[in-house]
Parts: structure tokens; C-alpha cells; sequence
């Protein structure tokens, strides 16, 4: 028998679950271990959004949310801008395994993360605008050259809106630190 005090604990529920929006899509390479801890080099994401500086702002994201990883050391992006450089590293689209192997021998990165962001703008529809996010990353290790963790990821701004707004996300950066937040707590590997 159904109760009014079951109704509203039994509605959050479902409301709860319907809010959720979509997750990333995620690869995990098995027996990973980050044990004791490992150092990480973040390199400029490529931008395909057509908007400026969108790539380095998602970068800057995953930097922050890596580095609330306890198991994680992330290099300052100065020092891996100034390997690019020296090494005539133009974008993270030429990295191979040799490319890896001079993060590991010049910085003692164990990993490097390798990102693109596909989309960073606003969806207009009628008199609403709607923030949408999309990026793809990848986390190389620098050993071997295989890839130990990949995401991919695309959310609008009214993914998890129920009624009325509730749920809205009306930010375009907002809805990026959600999205790399949902992405970054997705790594899988054992630590």
C-alpha cells in the first residue's frame, strides 16, 4: 500500500535519477596502478569549437580536477610548454611513442594527457541559449606508448533539466567543469 509519506521519497527518486544527464564514455586499460604516485604532463588540447581559447580552458579544468587526485603529481604546464618548444612540438595531434618517450626523459612524466575539445558555444533555440560542451582525452603512457584511459564526453545545458529550469545548467563554463569533473572521476585505474 502506497502511502503519502512513500510519494515524495518515491518521486525524489525518480526525479533524482532522471537529473543525472549523460555520463562519459570511458576505456580503461586493466591492472594500471598509480601506486605509490605518478607524475602527469597535461599538453595543450587542440580546439575544433571554433571557439578562442576553448582548448586551454578545458585544459585548465583537467589540471585542477587532476590535481584534487591525491595519487597524482601534475607537472606546471610552463614546464611542458617549454619542452614543446625546445622540441618543436607544435600540437598534441604528433604525438607517437618516440613524442612520449621525451616527456619521460626531460620532465619524468610517467603520463601525458592528450585532449581535444569538439564543441564549446552556445545552442540557440529561440529566445534560449544553451550551453554545450564536447571533448575527447587520452592519458599515454610514456613507457610504452599505450593508451591507459580515454573519455569522451558531450553535454548540453539542459541535459538534466526536469520542470521548470530545475536542473538548467545556463554556463557555458559551469557545464565544462561539470563535464571534465564527470570524466576525470571516471579513472578507473588502481592506485
Amino acid at each position: 500500500m502506497v502511502t503519502i509519506k512513500t510519494i515524495p521519497r518515491w518521486a525524489f527518486m525518480v526525479l533524482l535519477a532522471l537529473s543525472c544527464g549523460p555520463k562519459p564514455e570511458v576505456y580503461f586499460k586493466k591492472n594500471v596502478s598509480f601506486a605509490p604516485s605518478k607524475t602527469i604532463a597535461i599538453l595543450p588540447f587542440n580546439n575544433y569549437s571554433g571557439k578562442e581559447d576553448a582548448g586551454k580552458q578545458v585544459a585548465n579544468m583537467f589540471l585542477v580536477e587532476l590535481l584534487k587526485k591525491p595519487y597524482l603529481n601534475v607537472l606546471e604546464p610552463g614546464e611542458v610548454d617549454k619542452v614543446m618548444r625546445e622540441e618543436r612540438i607544435r600540437s598534441s595531434e604528433q604525438v607517437d611513442f618516440s613524442t612520449a618517450k621525451i616527456f619521460k626523459e626531460r620532465l619524468d612524466a610517467d603520463y601525458i594527457l592528450i585532449g581535444a575539445v569538439n564543441e564549446f558555444n552556445y545552442l540557440t533555440r529561440g529566445d534560449r541559449e544553451t550551453p554545450l560542451v564536447g571533448f575527447s582525452v587520452r592519458l599515454v603512457d610514456t613507457n610504452n606508448g599505450q593508451i591507459v584511459w580515454a573519455a569522451t564526453h558531450s553535454r548540453k545545458g539542459d541535459d538534466s533539466e526536469l520542470l521548470f529550469g530545475w536542473g538548467l545548467v545556463k554556463s557555458l563554463t559551469k557545464l565544462a567543469q561539470i563535464s571534465v569533473g564527470q570524466a576525470v572521476h571516471q579513472i578507473e585505474i588502481e592506485h
